[in-house]
């Protein structure tokens, strides 16, 4: 896996390569590269505003005139900052929050009350007590005995906000690649660091920051294991040294900092072709079929067309085959459309009739076989009685259309 993170246009983009494909794009306003703005992640000292009882919510201001959506069945544990009146949220509460989706549209931003924070192993969060393994590692033995070192040091600590609220540690897949040294190394960081967080929490003012996440790209380099980390390259020398403060072990050695005035580091890679490609609705097969990717405020609906794909031979059967051939290179090439344009909610995909269920059979395999490999949540959900294949895909972020209806990419 590589990673390319370069300047195009006033526009601050990332690129993710596997084997010279492009698989992931994002971009961002230059202005919004160190998350100065509202961004998931972020921690506040929010102030209960109002509580709507007929939706079960509140609303929480994080910002002066920013004010966030807050689900009170999602959230039934709550952090108060203050002396609350009856363990009930109200109006006037100090709150710690942190924001889980960013604002999008006429949408506010909404803010959760089970807070975390991550490292390159670990993930300290109120949502949980104890500690807990990632269910991609949770039959690996190692883990298990990083698991039981992690409890047996736990034990030994004392939780001086214990009054406020507890929290527990979950491995992440990274973990497995880990010395119990650096596992207990970084959960020490990531307590301490939560405790300066309920410090100054507790003697802040309304609507204080308390915590800025890292820029994505550097969450998505996080996420990553080591092993599949070939390269970073950036043109950026502060992104860089950025980069280096923020990973451990070998991967600081594999920034690379880019200089050539001649031939500058997004045309190297293309980038700004693969961004047209990745914002126009047709994407064309090697078969010569093509699929239309249509999102709307709903849904996104994925059609799979023949097109110039056209068997020499004649009758149904070859008809078939040629339909199945189209069809699973579409299901391929739209899981990595999903990732490369992180499309996210329902999909539905219109595939080509076919006649045979063996065929139907092969294409949902191989469906969920592609969505194993994408980190985020994908769902193969089921097939209507219409044909249409259902899909669901978890949101984190915005999508790239809504980066360029935001911001009118050209």
């Amino acid at each position: 896996m590589k990673y390319i993170i370069t300047h195009m246009n006033h526009y601050f983009i990332s690129a993710q390569y596997e084997k010279d494909v492009c698989i992931a794009l994002h971009s961002y306003k230059e202005k919004n590269i160190n998350n100065a703005d509202i961004a998931m992640g972020n921690i506040y000292i929010g102030r209960v505003e109002n509580v709507v009882k007929n939706i079960n919510c509140a609303f929480i201001e994080i910002q002066k005139g920013v004010k966030c959506y807050y689900s009170l069945d999602d959230n039934k544990k709550h952090i108060f900052l203050r002396k609350e009146n009856d363990g009930r949220v109200n109006q006037g509460d100090a709150l710690l929050v942190q924001v889980c989706k960013e604002p999008l549209k006429t949408k506010s931003a909404t803010v959760t009350g089970k807070i975390e924070l991550a490292g390159k192993y670990l993930v300290l969060s109120t949502d949980v007590d104890g500690v807990y393994v990632s269910s991609n590692i949770k039959n690996d033995s190692r883990c298990k005995l990083l698991k039981d070192g992690l409890i047996s040091y736990l034990d030994n600590q004392s939780n001086e906000f214990a009054n406020i609220t507890d929290y527990g540690f979950i491995l992440r897949s990274n973990s497995i690649y880990a010395q119990e040294e650096d596992v207990i190394n970084e959960a020490k960081k990531l307590i301490d660091h939560f405790y300066k967080i309920l410090k100054n929490g507790i003697y802040g003012k309304f609507c204080t920051c308390l915590y800025q996440s890292v820029p994505s790209y550097i969450q998505e380099i996080q996420d990553l294991s080591s092993e599949h980390l070939e390269e970073i390259i950036t043109d950026d020398m502060q992104v860089a040294e950025l980069l280096k403060q923020s990973l451990t072990g070998k991967d600081i050695e594999k920034v690379r900092w880019y200089q050539d005035d001649m031939l500058p580091l997004y045309k190297l890679y293309d980038v700004e072709k693969q961004l047209k490609k990745a914002l126009s609705p047709k994407v064309w097969l090697k078969c010569g079929g093509f699929i239309v990717i249509q999102q709307t405020e709903a849904l996104v609906s994925i059609d799979v067309n023949s097109a110039k794909c056209v068997s020499k031979k004649r009758g149904e059967q070859a008809l078939e085959d040629t339909y199945f051939k189209v069809n699973m290179e579409a299901a391929a090439e739209i899981a990595i459309q999903l990732r490369l344009r992180n499309i996210s909610g329902i999909i539905i995909v219109d595939f080509i009739n076919m006649k045979e269920n063996e065929h139907y059979n092969q294409l949902i395999a191989a469906l969920k076989e592609y969505f194993k490999k994408d980190k985020i949540m994908t769902t193969f959900v089921d097939i209507t009685r219409l044909g249409l294949v259902e899909i669901t895909r978890k949101r984190v972020g915005k999508t790239l259309k809504e980066v360029y209806e935001d911001y009118r990419i050209e």
